[in-house]
């Protein structure tokens, strides 16, 4: 038997159809005007749950609930009678699929014609599920009825805005898409005045402000900025905090009128600022007062200390001459009143030793206080206490250490070495040194005049208690006290204190100071 040409073409061009139709992605059906299957991809068995075999020469309607019937019926004749005026593909329906244990689906089906031979006309039904769809689109619907929600019912204005761009491509203005009821509350516009303009043409004067210098920022390279601005609104300075987001080819801001919090902060800033000012006029009102009674204190302390100091010698003296007294006339008898005079004097002498006692010690206990110093200025406050003659020249070196020292036992030290210099000086061009150097454990002070210089000598006696260095040469007062208790001071704080002189040239006094 000889088969004809034809037919194994028609055959070929079938059974492709065949393996195009079983490679697609959705479920295909092929069934004759009536409806009868012919034709079932894998897909629609892993659909449906039904092996091919099961659904052949069955009416569709096998696949859809007993309720979308007629809607199905009515799809597929208006299809036969439209279908050779409609595009290739008929627009889709939406219906709910069943599957072979029951289960229903949401599915689309769109209907395409395919005329063969000896079949005729055949109708292709392309089958989704769109179960997934649905959700997805319900889900999302819902998330765009939540924002828009969110977006009219903010605190916080919310405008986007569109790039407005030159033939170079270059930013020029923004416009305005979309705003929230906030946003049109707080610019005093309504959606007619803003929608659709840039923010230029409402705006002239913010071209050349901050605003729109972080907006072309912000823009340009994505990054999001937050910010306060000073605006205007209807002639009025206003105040926002805004936040500028990068959205598509535009930006999304954010900003809330904040000109309430700004004045209320520069209020509590000017009132912090003067609670500060005032409270620091009165610490230094307080330190003031407190220097000066630290000031009177120390004073007190040295004045207490001289006193007793300068009290000693001459209550000596009168202890002595009240001794000589007793001897001289131990053999010339004295009434009762004279004797009664004699045992009075010696009893003030002991009560007036014992307050001079009282005092030292009370001065003494101050001077073991140690603090830092500062001795450039303490030599300066010391000098100054002293009144030298106008004629007298000071030369004090530069950056005298602070040391660590009780300030009555130095200010007592350098009173007493400046007061003798002071004191014992001949020349008529008088100048007193004070200088210092260090070492690695100690630093060395060295006070140094242009006076009279004492003999060699006397230089190993006048630390020694009542020794004067120049006893009967001059007419200066001098107990022989100072050095004494200058010595004793030095020592007690770890030091040191020789002199060495020239007669007639210069005398230098050095003391050492621990640095610990």
């Amino acid at each position: 038997m000889r088969i004809p040409l034809s037919w194994l073409i028609q055959m070929n061009r079938e059974e492709n159809i065949r393996k195009i139709l079983e490679c697609l992605p959705d479920g295909i059906l092929v069934t004759n005007k009536e409806g009868e299957i012919i034709f079932a991809n894998a897909q629609i068995e892993a659909l449906f749950n039904y092996k091919r075999e099961e659904l052949l020469g069955q009416p569709t309607e096998i696949l859809i609930p007993e309720d979308y019937h007629n809607i199905l019926d009515e799809y597929r004749k208006d299809f036969l009678e439209h279908h050779n005026a409609q595009p290739l593909i008929y627009p889709s329906i939406r219906l709910i699929g069943i599957r072979k244990g029951g289960e229903k689906f949401n599915v689309a089906i769109s209907l395409s014609p395919l005329e063969t031979d000896p079949y005729g006309l055949l109708i292709i039904s392309a089958i989704r599920d769109i179960t997934e769809a649905i959700r997805v689109r319900k889900e999302l619907k819902s998330s765009q009825e939540i924002f828009q929600r969110i977006f009219e019912s903010s605190l916080n204005g919310i405008v986007k805005y569109e790039n407005v761009r030159n033939e170079e491509g270059e930013i020029i203005d923004f416009k305005y898409v979309v705003a929230n009821k906030r946003a049109l509350e707080l610019t005093e516009r309504t959606e007619e005045e803003m929608v659709g303009k840039t923010i230029i043409e409402l705006n002239p004067w913010i071209k050349d402000s901050d605003i729109f210098k972080t907006m072309l920022r912000v823009s340009e390279k994505g990054d999001t900025e937050i910010h306060e601005f000073q605006s205007k609104r209807k002639g009025k300075t206003v105040w926002y905090k805004t936040n500028f987001v990068k959205v598509d080819d535009g930006i999304l801001l954010t900003f809330d009128d904040v000109s309430i919090t700004k004045l209320a902060e520069d209020k509590l800033k000017e009132t912090n600022q003067e609670l500060e000012q005032k409270a620091e006029d009165r610490t230094q009102e307080l330190l003031k007062s407190n220097e000066k009674l630290k000031n009177i204190n120390e004073k007190l302390d040295r004045y207490a200390y001289m006193i007793s100091h300068d009290l000693k010698a001459p209550l000596a003296n009168i202890e002595g001459i009240a001794t000589c007294l007793k001897h001289d006339y131990a053999g010339i008898p004295l009434d009762e009143e004279g004797n009664e005079m004699l045992e009075m004097m010696t009893v003030k002498i002991n009560d007036m030793r014992d307050i001079i006692e009282n005092v030292l010690q009370s001065a003494k206990d101050a001077i073991r206080s140690r603090e830092n110093i500062y001795l450039e200025k303490t030599v300066h406050e010391i000098i100054e206490t002293l009144n030298p003659p106008s004629h007298f020249h000071f030369f004090i070196q530069q950056g005298l250490p602070q040391i660590k020292y009780p300030r009555a036992s130095i200010v007592q030290i350098l009173q007493n070495l400046l007061s003798n210099s002071i004191k014992y000086m001949d020349k008529p061009n008088p100048l007193i040194t004070i200088s210092y150097s260090e070492s690695e454990n100690y630093y060395l002070i060295c006070v140094t005049d242009n006076g009279m210089g004492i003999p060699q000598e006397r230089l190993n006696e006048i630390f020694n208690l009542f020794e004067i260095a120049h006893s009967g040469k001059c007419d200066i007062e001098s107990y022989g006290i100072g050095l004494t208790i200058v010595k004793q001071l030095v020592e007690e704080n770890g030091g040191k204190i020789w002199v060495e002189s020239t007669l007639g040239e210069e005398t230098k006094f050095h003391f050492t100071v621990p640095k610990q």
